[in-house]
């Protein structure tokens, strides 16, 4: 299925440059008439809803084309799977106990991430399955948050750790290589933090102080912030967003739930989620 979208997202690369369209955006016409292309190729029946959603992840801020880049990681979160109800029970039979691990989370490649009683982290296929594989690098951690593709981790000294894909800034530092950063990485220029929520291809975190703080894909005005860049790639502190008690973020929207009660939204809202 890879390398069919692959092969297709090549073919658009190649007639958006024969239009004189910028380099790596198409427009509306061609994004549309690529996923009916590419989803038909896959004998896949994707809801027109989902279609507009992934088109909504790829859009630019002032809506004038659709970022190629990001088709190959939504449209590989958009195929459904159907190992992985099965895949996580068997992974959770051959592998965890409720002694031994203390948290489990999944991201949208078929990942298994889980945090042992003292902290150390474990990654597990749940294609593959077979024994989980240690996470180097990164110890006592005390919660973890998975995005589309990419995972973040706080410790017990208050450090945030980040690992995976970072097309969008959501691993809070620049990298060399967008698609692969499997070593964990402690995000610099942050206060410490208590609690981390990853979206598709962004992250936020409370710091201690309960101030919000947000980076990676920014195309909805999911982090909540007054600049409307398509990618806020280090850690911004959001303007007035103080006594900060929870947060959950979604695809392209977060909610913040405030010491008073409050609950505050921002980013995409497609289908009513704010």
């Amino acid at each position: 299925g890879n390398e069919v979208i692959r092969g297709l997202m090549e073919d658009l690369r190649q007639q958006q440059a024969q239009k004189g369209f910028r380099e790596g955006f198409c427009d509306v016409s061609s994004a549309r008439c690529f996923l009916t292309e590419m989803f038909s190729s896959l004998h896949v029946s994707v809801p027109d809803s989902e279609v507009e959603s992934i088109l909504e992840g790829c859009r630019t801020e002032d809506d004038s084309g659709f970022s190629i880049d990001l088709f190959f990681s939504l449209l590989q979160h958009s195929l459904p799977s159907k190992r992985v109800t099965d895949s996580i029970s068997a992974a959770v039979q051959e592998n965890l106990s409720a002694d031994e691990f203390s948290t489990m989370v999944t991201d949208f490649c078929d990942n298994l991430y889980f945090v042992d009683g003292i902290g150390d982290v474990f990654w597990n296929s749940l294609e593959k399955r077979g024994q989980g594989h240690r996470i180097r690098g990164v110890h006592k951690v005390q919660q973890i948050s998975c995005g589309s593709s990419h995972v973040a981790m706080v410790d017990y000294f208050g450090s945030l750790w980040t690992l995976g894909e970072n097309y969008q800034g959501q691993l809070g530092y620049e990298t060399s290589n967008p698609r692969d950063n499997p070593i964990p990485r402690r995000v610099s220029n942050l206060p410490p933090v208590s609690f981390v929520s990853c979206g598709f291809f962004f992250t936020c975190c409370i710091s201690d102080a309960k101030e919000l703080w947000c980076f990676g894909g920014n195309n909805n005005g999911q982090l909540g912030m007054q600049e409307r860049s398509d990618f806020v790639r280090t850690p911004k502190c959001v303007p007035n967003m103080n006594n900060v008690r929870k947060i959950a973020c979604g695809r392209s929207h977060t909610v913040v739930l405030l010491e008073d009660g409050s609950i505050l939204s921002s980013g995409s809202n497609l289908k009513g989620q704010l």
